[in-house]
């Protein structure tokens, strides 16, 4: 009976060895969408004077292209562009595979967006989001300072209980420098970096966007910059007797970004591949994000 049992499962091995190594497919790809092709609509709707749309083909990942003029064949899409109920204008700045617009629009924070895009031998596609509002006093509290020869910072935001909201939230760090040869000014520079923060100060709990579940009783999200390295200005002689010295300092400004949700989602699932199980749109009939967003910076600190 032993040697039986043995013989049965090493039969199964070599069934599921050859399996896997046969040319044709054991389990198929799912089938994760019925047209051979959708419209991909992506737009970032902020509170300025302008928005960018851009519409492509988007094909998906059970279907095998090869036909190189059919995918870069000219899109020929049509848009039409909402605000709050009424129809503005769209400018078609770019044609070909992917089509690219303009709006030219005064949108403020609390505006409505609607948009209905077709194009031929593709289904058509609709999408609507809102730019955020968000307070004045959203940054309660922003202290950047200097310890143990790393920059620091610490932040709390003042969320409203009563919305759901979402947030991306960085640091921009502006590193400046002037070389000193025998006193004398010879060279500058400087270069901005961006930091994401952190709940618990450290690299590896740095987050890009979040919800407002991180606010306490009080309606407060505390954030921290997970230490940035700070060069200390240096100094020093050379061989032939000259004196070489470098001032730096560092220019700190905090940037708060309240997201619309369809915009929080669309981020939230970036590093997800097109179409996947986990993917996520919110354009009807079709792919991509329609997103509102609204900016608020800090004063810049000096650091020295």
């Amino acid at each position: 009976m032993v040697n039986l049992r043995c013989c049965r499962l090493g039969t199964i091995g070599v069934v599921v060895l050859m399996c896997l190594l046969s040319c044709e497919r054991v389990i198929p790809y799912p089938s994760l969408a019925h047209e051979d092709a959708l419209l991909r609509v992506d737009c970032e709707v902020e509170s300025t004077d302008s928005a960018l749309v851009s519409v492509s083909r988007l094909y998906a990942i059970t279907y095998d292209h090869r036909d190189a003029d059919e995918t870069q064949k000219d899109l020929k899409s049509e848009l039409r562009f909402f605000v709050n109920g009424d129809e503005v204008q769209s400018y078609a700045y770019s044609r070909s595979s992917q089509d690219r617009y303009m709006i030219r629009y005064p949108f403020k924070q609390g505006d409505r967006i609607y948009l209905e895009c077709s194009a031929p031998g593709l289904n058509p596609v609709s999408a609507s989001t809102g730019i955020p509002q968000v307070s004045v006093d959203v940054i309660h509290e922003f202290r950047v300072y200097e310890e143990g020869g790393k920059l620091k910072a610490d932040v709390v935001l003042k969320d409203n209980p009563e919305t759901y909201d979402a947030y991306e939230v960085s640091v921009e760090i502006c590193e400046s420098f002037v070389d000193y040869v025998e006193g004398e000014a010879v060279r500058t520079g400087s270069y901005t970096v961006v930091r994401n923060l952190s709940i618990d100060g450290t690299v590896d709990g740095e987050i890009r966007v979040m919800d407002d579940s991180y606010a306490d009783k009080d309606s407060r999200i505390r954030l921290l910059l997970p230490a940035y390295r700070m060069p200390a200005d240096g100094s020093y002689i050379d061989e032939n007797g000259i004196s070489h010295t470098r001032d730096v300092w560092y220019e700190v400004r905090l940037k708060v970004s309240l997201l619309s949700k369809e915009l929080y989602y669309s981020r939230l699932a970036l590093r997800t591949y097109d179409m996947a199980p986990s993917c996520y749109t919110n354009i009807i009939g079709g792919y991509g994000c329609l997103g509102g967003m609204t900016t608020v910076k800090s004063e810049i600190i000096k650091v020295e």
